[in-house]
């Protein structure tokens, strides 16, 4: 049986709970919403697999996991992945250098090539269908915002396609170390 695996960053707490004050002021917008559990930090983006391959994943993860907490700040709310063709609302900031190590050391352990988007700091708050961009009241969102947290661990997840949206479970969990935060 096939899996649609990839590794994420949980969205600590405290940045879940800005954002759904936040996405109680937009709720009039066109869009599916994920849920709370559901909100990630991509660092390698959904890859196929088999049964064999989720247990070597989770080793996998286990090579390059060894990192301290770091801090993630989030400080604008927009439409992505690019102004031309938006089909999500996200949150997104500058990427810390540990988290663009993390993603570098992802990417080697499953020999995955990088592109220029992937160490992009963001989290999808909600898609929609490109057709249903016109209906937007606001199609100029850009919003500040100062969402920050320390990251707490690194995931690898199954993404479970239907078409409500994507359902996720965590199959392994690595916490990052509890030293001293790192930016």
């Amino acid at each position: 049986m096939g899996h649609r695996l990839f590794v994420a960053i949980p969205v600590p707490p405290a940045i879940r709970k800005e954002a759904a004050i936040w996405r109680k002021t937009k709720m009039t917008l066109p869009v599916r919403w994920l849920s709370e559990k559901s909100l990630h930090i991509t660092v390698l983006p959904p890859f196929e697999t088999d049964d064999a391959g989720v247990s070597e994943a989770a080793q996998k993860m286990r090579s390059f996991c060894r990192y301290s907490r770091f801090e993630i700040t989030f400080n604008r709310v927009t439409l992505g992945p690019t102004a031309s063709s938006p089909r999500l609302v996200w949150a997104t900031g500058e990427a810390p250098g540990t988290f663009k190590k993390i993603v570098k050391k992802a990417a080697e352990a499953f020999g995955k090539r990088l592109k220029s988007q992937d160490a992009l700091l963001h989290i999808t708050l909600a898609r929609f269908r490109p057709e249903s961009f016109p209906d937007f009241l606001e199609k100029n969102l850009n919003e500040k915002v100062g969402w920050r947290a320390a990251a707490e661990s690194i995931a690898l997840v199954e993404s479970h396609l239907n078409p409500a949206g994507a359902e996720y479970d965590v199959i392994f969990l690595a916490p990052l170390q509890n030293k001293t935060v790192q930016k």
